[in-house]
Order: C-alpha cells, then sequence, then structure tokens
C-alpha cells in the first residue's frame, strides 16, 4: 500500500481552503494549474515549477493569503 503523496494532501487542504475562505471550488487549483503552465512557457526548470506548484496550492492555506481580496472588499 502506498502513501498518500505530499501533491494530494495540498490538494485537499486547497478545497477546504476554497470553502472555509467562501472562494469558488477549485480556486487554488485553477491558479496552481495557471501558474505552472505560465511557467513552463517561460522555460522554468523542472525544480522551480515544483516550487511554483507547491507555493501555488499553500498560497491560500495561510491567513494572509488572500489578504489583498479582503482589503477590497473591506477598504
Amino acid at each position: 500500500m502506498s502513501g498518500v503523496r505530499l501533491a494530494e494532501l495540498l490538494g485537499g487542504l486547497s478545497l477546504f481552503a476554497d470553502v472555509a475562505d467562501g472562494f469558488p471550488r477549485e480556486k487554488v487549483l485553477r491558479t496552481t494549474i495557471l501558474s505552472v503552465e505560465i511557467g513552463r512557457r517561460e522555460g522554468l526548470s523542472s525544480a522551480v515549477l515544483r516550487d511554483v506548484f507547491y507555493t501555488s496550492l499553500l498560497r491560500y492555506a495561510g491567513c494572509v493569503g488572500f489578504s489583498h481580496e479582503e482589503a477590497h472588499d473591506y477598504g
């Protein structure tokens, strides 16, 4: 039996973050896909693309990940 991959765990966490933050479903996943695709088109290395992937998945997991959106709503 194989273990859960980190990407799968963070992908699940991102779905909960969408719900908890009131975002449309799969916003974080779409952001991740777009970020990696832009990186590929720009010719980033595999190591940098891996960093882009994980950073995008974790962006909204912290309390300040969407502060710019809150500032717009409450500013």
